[in-house]
């Protein structure tokens, strides 16, 4: 059968909404996260703000809040969800409500809200960053700090041609291709990979990325977890 968790603390899924489709209002304790992938008209709703969704945008779903989805716009609109819904079955403190009036009332529209990050926005941030010093991409931002209290993101930047370091860590990590192409090697075995593909890297697998192209990556970790616990550490596996 089926083994749901993408890792033993984060599942991946894609989703899609067709136009005119309304997704009703629910919160439940896992935190949530959506990177958007194709299709423009669309919306998300959480507690009382209503938000666009558009290609490389990042909306988040921290736990217990309100939240819906409506495709206003004539095409179908898809999107990558992130939860951390294995580590909250692991714990056991799941609930989940739906909306009592279906849907909240009393909406505002905002083109801009905490809960959002733009990828126009994120472009802006990647070009006036530093180089990172890590070895790990060319560039490197964090959405929020961290974006939820289980899940920390970073979009990464890499050069054409470009091989990063060998590298490990106790964080559990999902890559998703926001654009671009290469290939990441992990436990020793190479994946191809381009628009849309999630590479998984468990906790202490050694990875590696290579890229045939400028390429943008959304870094997915549950390094906050990790870091409250006392759990984190990382090492390069290119140092003596």
């Amino acid at each position: 059968g089926n083994i749901y968790p993408t890792l033993r603390t984060i599942v991946a899924a894609y989703q899609m909404i067709r136009p005119g489709e309304i997704a009703r209002a629910h919160r439940h304790t896992p935190n949530a996260l959506r990177l958007i992938l194709e299709g423009r008209g669309s919306s998300t709703v959480v507690d009382g703000v209503r938000v666009p969704m558009n290609p490389g945008d990042v909306l988040l779903t921290p736990n217990w809040s309100w939240h819906s989805h409506e495709n206003g716009g004539n095409g179908d609109c898809y999107w990558l969800d992130f939860l951390d819904v294995p580590l909250v079955h692991l714990l056991e403190p799941m609930f989940f409500e739906s909306h009592p009036q279906g849907l909240e009332s009393g909406v505002r529209d905002m083109q801009w809200a905490p809960i959002a990050f733009p990828w126009s926005e994120t472009l802006e941030r990647l070009d006036s960053a530093h180089a990172a010093r890590h070895g790990l991409c060319e560039r490197e931002i964090e959405l929020g700090s961290p974006a939820l209290a289980t899940i920390a993101l970073h979009v990464q930047r890499l050069a054409p041609n470009a091989r990063t370091r060998p590298h490990r860590t106790t964080a559990n990590n999902v890559f998703a291709v926001i654009d671009g192409f290469g290939r990441t090697r992990t436990d020793g075995q190479w994946f191809d990979w381009s628009f849309g593909d999630v590479v998984a890297v468990p906790a202490w697998r050694p990875y590696q990325h290579e890229t045939s192209a400028n390429a943008h990556l959304l870094r997915v970790s549950d390094a906050p977890t990790m870091r409250s616990l006392g759990f984190l550490r990382e090492a390069f596996d290119d140092e003596d």
